[in-house]
């Protein structure tokens, strides 16, 4: 019962802590749907803190728009917004050209998040094992985006992490260099 108890604390921690999108968006004001033809919403999550951050950048008529939103456990929030001195057109463009809108979510390419190898049972038989290598804190991103009519929303756990396990999966690079992107463009998420 002793090994239990510390993984039974970490989990109500992270039950506890985390927030979905529905919840930031009612504290922070914002709707549920992207309300723009070109908007996209990158919430945040640091594991087991009690902050989530919310990115977000859309075009409201002619004009580029973008915010940090922080939402702590609680009910706090804050809001930056930002003021960028750049193309923002070419910046929606670099973001769209990571595949964003066609990605699939993180659960749909698990089978590429896994090692084979080739090896033998205690009892002799021959076959092929899988290995799954599972980060237990880190920072998950959940992605809302909307071009016009097409729109998708994905989930990513630890896609830089994973990235440096199992190298070459195209998804973790998109999400990489969506996120490159907004530390780049935007000056925020440096690490």
């Amino acid at each position: 019962m002793k090994k239990i108890s510390p993984l039974l604390l970490l989990l109500s921690c992270v039950v506890a802590y985390s927030q979905t999108p529905a919840e930031i968006n009612k504290a922070l004001g914002l709707p549920d749907s992207l309300a723009y033809e070109s908007e996209i919403r990158v919430y945040k999550d640091r594991g087991i803190s009690n902050c989530s951050q919310v990115f977000r950048f859309y075009k409201d008529g002619k004009e580029w728009k973008a915010a940090l939103y922080y939402f702590f456990t609680g009910g706090k929030t804050n809001t930056t917004d930002m003021f960028i001195n750049k193309n923002l057109d070419g910046v929606w463009w670099d973001i769209l050209n990571t595949n964003i809108l066609y990605i699939p979510d993180e659960k749909e390419i698990k089978y590429k998040l896994e090692k084979r190898s080739k090896g033998r049972t205690e009892e002799g038989v021959n076959g092929y094992f899988t290995t799954h290598t599972a980060i237990s804190d880190g920072t998950g991103y959940e992605i809302f985006i909307r071009s016009f009519n097409e729109q998708n929303h994905i989930n990513y756990s630890n896609p830089e992490s994973y990235l440096k396990i199992y190298p070459g999966v195209d998804e973790l690079e998109f999400i990489r260099d969506l996120l490159d992107i907004i530390r780049t463009d935007f000056n925020i998420w440096k690490q």
